[in-house]
């Protein structure tokens, strides 16, 4: 997982998806620190003016603020999104041991969310609406979020300067918040399928 996908927000300075890549680095676009992997499951900050900070991902993850809610007018983030265009059967001995899914092209964009929807507008302009009541599946990976509408073929939405984590959150309480507003009760699970 890039660590800008893990830290959604610097943990030295709090800006809200501030870490961008920087050549083999990721650095914090307000406070001007540096962050790379060290060893083992360390992260390595190098903030000027200061010594290095070496912490384990746990701990970084406890310096962080707490998970900031949707804005009210949220802007649309860049994103690159990708469908799955062909599920195949993964064998062994002949007997399946799960299913695996063949993304198609890259198609850059931009994804927006609000109380209601969740909207994909492509770079040519198409754009592609969802209900949010109509989710049936948010699942992270290392680097990006599948989604899943009902009847509808995975997509993987990876964020071009935002977190995965961040966004995760976002969309799990705004589907958690629609389902109580439609009188559905409690999510109790998002992955692999929402319920």
């Amino acid at each position: 997982m890039a660590l800008k996908d893990l830290l959604w927000a610097c943990p030295l300075c709090a800006r809200l998806s501030g870490i961008r890549r920087s050549g083999k680095h990721e650095e914090c676009a307000q406070c001007g620190t540096t962050f790379r992997r060290g060893s083992g499951a360390s992260i390595i900050a190098l903030a000027p003016g200061r010594e290095p900070i070496a912490a384990s991902v746990p701990d970084w993850l406890a310096m962080l603020p707490p998970f900031p809610e949707l804005p009210e007018d949220p802007a649309a983030e860049g994103v690159i999104i990708r469908r799955v265009r062909q599920t195949m059967r993964v064998l062994r001995g002949g007997a399946l041991l799960g299913w695996a899914e063949r993304f198609g092209k890259r198609v850059k964009g931009t994804l927006a969310l609000n109380a209601n929807e969740i909207r994909m507008t492509a770079e040519d302009g198409t754009a592609e609406t969802w209900a949010l009541e109509h989710l049936v599946a948010i699942q992270p990976s290392s680097t990006s979020l599948q989604l899943r509408a009902r009847g509808g073929a995975p997509i993987s939405v990876s964020f071009l300067d935002a977190s995965v984590l961040l966004w995760e959150r976002w969309l799990q309480d705004a589907v958690q918040r629609r389902w109580r507003d439609l009188g559905r009760g409690e999510v109790h699970e998002f992955q692999p399928r929402i319920e």
